[in-house]
């Protein structure tokens, strides 16, 4: 794709080309992306491999097959949609690449709506959640103490490393930082902000209504 040959030309990985290299600083880096990278496990060597400027080679010709569990399906989904609208060129809005994918399956995905989360509070009249819902009080829990009792008091951190030089296919290293099992609450901002005391944090957390205020996020 077009937007490969940039990024390569201004020495840019691709969320740099893409997003902006000042937005992935700021926002994007280990911050709202984990993992950032495209992954694969060689069981014979048990080693992790990152495909650092996405998968080389990918194209109409070697298509892929993408699986994507619960909300990943219908990630994996506009994903095609996006790959159809030509959103990654620059220059060929209007070129179709959605055959570039040979087949999308989902593991329990939602993608006709999800009756579990009315037992949990979600009000399909407004298309909210309830007010303060035993639900929503027990995941401002977990995420609260996962943050507190993982290293450095929260899970917005790194865990890739890179174990050699600079290439399109690199070792990666995973570095466990939590003790608790990381829900990625990144994008809803959950997560313990670096200038926030322990209090701070609990407070807006324990406060914050955004699962009761933004449409659409019980599918």
């Amino acid at each position: 794709m077009k937007v490969r040959e940039n990024a390569t030309k201004n020495q840019l990985e691709l969320a740099e080309q893409v997003y902006g290299k000042e937005q992935v600083a700021k926002k994007h880096r280990c911050t709202y992306y984990k993992p950032r990278y495209l992954r694969k496990f060689k069981m014979a060597t048990s080693q992790t491999f990152a495909y650092t400027q996405g998968i080389e080679g990918w194209s109409e010709k070697f298509k892929v097959h993408l699986v994507g569990h619960s909300l990943g399906a219908q990630t994996i989904r506009y994903l095609q949609y996006l790959l159809r609208i030509g959103y990654f060129d620059d220059e060929y809005k209007d070129v179709d690449r959605s055959n570039w994918i040979a087949s999308i399956s989902g593991i329990s995905p939602p993608l006709n709506g999800a009756q579990v989360t009315h037992n949990f509070g979600y009000d399909p009249r407004i298309n909210k959640f309830k007010k303060n819902t035993l639900f929503v009080k027990i995941i401002k829990y977990k995420v609260i103490m996962a943050n507190l009792m993982s290293q450095g008091g929260t899970q917005n951190v790194c865990n890739e490393i890179f174990l050699d030089s600079e290439g399109p296919v690199r070792e990666l290293s995973l570095i466990k930082t939590d003790v608790m099992y990381d829900i990625n609450v990144e994008h809803f901002g959950w997560n313990r902000r670096t200038d926030e005391s322990v209090m701070q944090y609990i407070s807006r957390i324990w406060n914050d209504d955004y699962l009761e205020t933004v449409q659409n996020n019980a599918f």
